[in-house]
C-alpha cells in the first residue's frame, strides 16, 4: 500500500516530501529564502554573523542555550538543503 497522506513531518526529509510531492515554481527558492530570513533575524539578534556563531560553538568560546542550538540546527538545515537544490543559487 502506497503512503498517500498529504501530511508530512517537520523534518528535512518531510519538507524535501512535501516539496517533490506538491512542487511549484519556486516552491524550493521560497522555502530557501525563508530559512535564510530566519538566519538573519538569528544574526542581528545575536550580533553576530552564523559562520562566527558556529565557529564559536565548536571551540567551546559560545556557551550552547537553546536558542543557539536553533540557530546552529536552522544553519545546519539550510547548508544541507542549499547542497541538493537546484533553486538555491537565488
Amino acid at each position: 500500500m502506497t503512503d498517500t497522506s498529504t501530511r508530512f513531518p517537520l523534518t528535512l526529509e518531510g519538507i524535501e516530501k512535501a516539496l517533490k510531492w506538491n512542487p511549484t515554481p519556486g516552491s524550493n527558492a521560497d522555502y530557501i529564502a525563508s530559512l535564510r530570513a530566519r538566519l538573519d533575524e538569528f544574526e542581528r539578534r545575536h550580533e553576530m554573523r552564523t559562520k562566527t556563531m558556529l565557529e564559536e560553538l565548536r571551540s567551546g568560546r559560545l556557551k550552547e542555550t537553546l536558542g543557539v542550538t536553533k540557530w546552529a540546527l536552522l544553519a545546519e538545515h539550510l547548508a544541507a538543503i542549499e547542497q541538493r537544490s537546484p533553486d538555491a543559487s537565488s
